[in-house]
């Protein structure tokens, strides 16, 4: 069942009539879409995306690793339809029904990565989860030559909790203009017994 089924189905359950009603009366017709297409059931969540986020700020929750998502969207820039793939690490905060989406692009839809540079999120990601095991081993690796999607995804599912802090990068546009944007940083994570 889709996460848009279950709201329907959660609606019908909560005076779907009465509801109809309101939209009717008001010349709306109306559906719930989710935050995102991970297809993680959060519909009962406040979710934020990692750019709604606080610079510097630390967030903690259940995380989850998805596996490889891909959308096209048309580029607010250019015009143009692109596709893009990605990884999203969620923090669900299941005490607050808060969850967090962080986002790391991908350049195409695949498990298995070679020549990971330390300026992408999948090594910031592979290094975060590393440095929780062994503190400083960032410093000695600025590339990665395999990363296996798999089996970082193994590796978030051993932690109960993971905390991130919010940091902020740019990058310069092709027409010069600056662009910054939200990115995150793992600093801590517990262990499931």
């Amino acid at each position: 069942m889709s996460v848009d089924e279950k709201f329907v189905e959660t609606v019908s359950e909560n005076k779907t009539d009465e509801m109809a009603d309101v939209l009717k009366e008001f010349g709306i017709e109306a559906h719930y879409k989710p935050a995102s297409d991970n297809g993680l059931d959060l519909i009962e969540y406040d979710v934020s995306k990692l750019n709604d986020l606080i610079v510097g700020e630390k967030y903690i929750g259940r995380p989850v690793l998805t596996d490889v998502l891909t959308e096209e969207f048309e580029d607010k820039y250019t015009g143009e339809t692109t596709v893009n793939h990605r990884l999203e690490l969620v923090l669900i905060d299941d005490s607050e029904m808060e969850a967090y989406i962080c986002k790391v692009n991908l350049k195409e839809a695949k498990d298995v990565w070679e020549n990971v540079h330390e300026k992408s999120g999948l090594y910031k990601l592979a290094m975060g989860l590393m440095e929780l095991r062994y503190t400083g081993i960032s410093q000695y690796y600025n590339a990665l030559d395999v990363v296996n999607i798999k089996s970082l995804q193994k590796q978030v599912a051993r932690f109960e909790t993971m905390t991130i802090k919010v940091t902020e990068e740019s990058f310069t546009r092709d027409d010069g203009s600056n662009q910054s944007y939200n990115s995150f940083v793992i600093v801590g994570g517990k262990l499931s017994e």
